[in-house]
């Protein structure tokens, strides 16, 4: 469900690209997007070095805008490549039908008890896992993870705030790194 493209990340881009699903709009100083740069504001500052504009063949979601953050040659962060997807009124619908294709394709089960319970299963004997996360009363969402042709992903939306993040590590034996995300 998160384009086509593997997750190996490729070199930062210079200029900025158009995402297969927007349409023209002016740049900034850097050459993002206003609502690219918007996204990246609501993503970890320490990653934000190693982003760049994404699209659906580059592996994002379909949002209105989308972000790709390599970080495979960035050690501590616990994936190789993140990306965040803003969805709006328009996409909305968008972001429930790729997590639920996320769920589908996974065949993952279903884990009651928030986040540790999901991390848990995901890295156990069924491989995957479906359920939700919050932090505190102010951000929730759903959360996927599973692996798939031998890497680890993890999926999540930040409900209310209409982001979409998925990750991959390359490593499938270090499953329980992806849970530091």
């Amino acid at each position: 469900p998160f384009g086509t493209q593997a997750a190996t990340p490729s070199p930062v881009a210079q200029s900025p690209a158009a995402t297969a699903n927007a349409v023209p709009s002016a740049t900034d100083d850097q050459g993002w997007r206003a609502a690219e740069a918007a996204l990246l504001q609501r993503i970890p500052l320490e990653f934000q070095e190693f982003c760049r504009h994404a699209d659906v063949e580059d592996g994002a979601a379909g949002g209105t805008a989308s972000v790709r953050c390599d970080l495979r040659d960035a050690p501590g962060y616990g994936a190789d490549t993140v990306w965040y997807d803003a969805f709006d009124a328009s996409t909305r619908g968008r972001m429930a039908v790729v997590m639920t294709e996320t769920a589908n394709e996974a065949g993952a089960p279903t884990v009651e008890g928030g986040r540790a319970a999901v991390i848990r299963a995901c890295t156990g004997v069924s491989g995957g896992a479906i359920g939700r996360w919050e932090l505190g009363s102010s951000l929730s969402g759903q959360l996927a993870c599973y692996t798939r042709d031998g890497e680890a992903w993890l999926a999540w939306t930040y409900e209310g705030q209409d982001i979409l993040a998925h990750a991959v590590r390359l490593d499938p034996f270090d499953a329980p790194a992806i849970g530091q995300l």
